[in-house]
C-alpha cells in the first residue's frame, strides 16, 4: 500500500500565534482536498465536546492551503505530503515562522472503473508506472484479453499533496504522460472514473 505522512502547519507569528484564542472571530482552515472529510469529522467532534464555534473549512490543495496561509488568509494548512524547502523559504522571507505537526497516516488507492474491476485483480509497480508515466499506447487488454478501450489515466494536478506523493514513489521529474488527465479536485477525479469506462 503507498502510504503517506499527513501534516497539520501552524503559521505562528507575534500577533495571529494567540488571536484565535483572543477573540470570537472565525478559525480558518484550508489545504488538502484528501484530508477535507477528515477535518470536518475533527470540527464536528470537536463542537460536540465544546458546543458550537466559528470554524471555516475550505479544500484548495496542500500547495495552495500553505500559499493562502503565508498571505494570512487562514489559519491552519493542512498538507499531506512534508512542506517543500521553497515553501519554508517563502515563510523565511516573510519572517514568519511554522510548525508541522503529523497528525497521522494515510494511503494513496489506485482505482478502476467499476466495470473492469472483475477483470484486473491487481496492477503491479511497474504496470502503474507504465500507465501513468509511459507515453506508449496503453490498452486494457495488456491487463486482460477480454477487455479492450485506451487507458485514460487521471491524476491530481502537480499542487496537490497527493499527485506530489504519488509521483514520489517512482520518480518525481519524470513527467506525467501525454495523455493523463490533470484535475484539481479528488470528488472530480472519481466523478470522471465512475462515468469513464476507460478510466
Amino acid at each position: 500500500m503507498l502510504s503517506r505522512k499527513i501534516f497539520l502547519i501552524f503559521l505562528f507569528t507575534i500577533l495571529s500565534a494567540t488571536a484565535w484564542g483572543q477573540s470570537k472571530g472565525a478559525l480558518t482552515m484550508s489545504g488538502s482536498t484528501t484530508l477535507y472529510p477528515a477535518n470536518i469529522a475533527l470540527v464536528e467532534a470537536f463542537e460536540k465536546k465544546f458546543g458550537p464555534q466559528q470554524i471555516s473549512v475550505d479544500q484548495s490543495g496542500s500547495g495552495l492551503g500553505l500559499m493562502s496561509l503565508s498571505y494570512h488568509d487562514i489559519h491552519l494548512a493542512r498538507i499531506s505530503r512534508p512542506i517543500k524547502p521553497k515553501e519554508i523559504a517563502n515563510f523565511e522571507s516573510k519572517d514568519q515562522i511554522t510548525r508541522a505537526f503529523k497528525i497521522g497516516y494515510d494511503a494513496i488507492a489506485i482505482y478502476i472503473h467499476p466495470s473492469k474491476s472483475h477483470f484486473i485483480q491487481s496492477l503491479t509497480t511497474d504496470d502503474i508506472r507504465r500507465i501513468f508515466f509511459s507515453n506508449e499506447p496503453q490498452d486494457w487488454s495488456q491487463f486482460n484479453p477480454e477487455l479492450k478501450g485506451s487507458i485514460i489515466p487521471v491524476v491530481g494536478v502537480a499542487s496537490l499533496g497527493t499527485t506530489h506523493t504519488f509521483k514520489g514513489f517512482f520518480d518525481r521529474k519524470l513527467p506525467f504522460s501525454k495523455r493523463t488527465v490533470m484535475l484539481k479536485k479528488s470528488p472530480l477525479q472519481r466523478k470522471m472514473v465512475r462515468e469513464n469506462p476507460n478510466m
